[in-house]
Parts: structure tokens; C-alpha cells; sequence
């Protein structure tokens, strides 16, 4: 079976929901001056290509991780739209 990934970049000119703070990215440390590269990443929880999961929204709703990873796996057609 192939895979394909379908979640979008995270950058600080993405789009974010109506009201939400756009992620914040940027760098604490390079290479030059540091040794070493370095980010700081700010955002909301739900930035970006994101699950909700049960629990988000109901008391006794299951989390994450009580679900198999092939539980977010399925069928899909893809269509080129250039």
C-alpha cells in the first residue's frame, strides 16, 4: 500500500482559524554564532493540519493515543488541479 502525507507546511504566514494567533517561528541559534540551528515554534493546538480527538470536546471521549495507527489510514483518490 502507498502512503501519501497530506498535512501542509507549518510557516508564520499560514492560514489560521478566524481569531486564533498565527504560529510564530523563529530562530534562538545558528550555526555561525552557535555552533548549532535552533527555532523557537509558538502556536495553538489547533494550527494547521491537526486530529481532534474525542476528548477535545467530550468528558469520558477517548484521546489519541487509544486509537491504532491504522485508524487515520484509508482509501483516498487523488486529483491533480493545476
Amino acid at each position: 500500500m502507498r502512503y501519501l502525507d497530506l498535512t501542509h507546511p507549518m510557516n508564520s504566514f499560514m492560514p489560521v482559524y478566524p481569531g486564533k494567533i498565527k504560529p510564530v517561528v523563529r530562530p534562538v541559534a545558528d550555526i555561525e554564532n552557535d555552533g548549532y540551528r535552533e527555532l523557537r515554534i509558538e502556536l495553538e493546538g489547533h494550527t494547521g493540519t491537526h486530529i481532534d480527538a474525542p476528548a477535545h470536546m467530550l468528558p469520558r471521549g477517548k484521546t489519541l493515543d487509544q486509537f491504532p495507527v491504522s485508524h487515520f489510514t484509508g482509501k483516498a483518490t487523488l486529483i491533480f488541479v493545476p
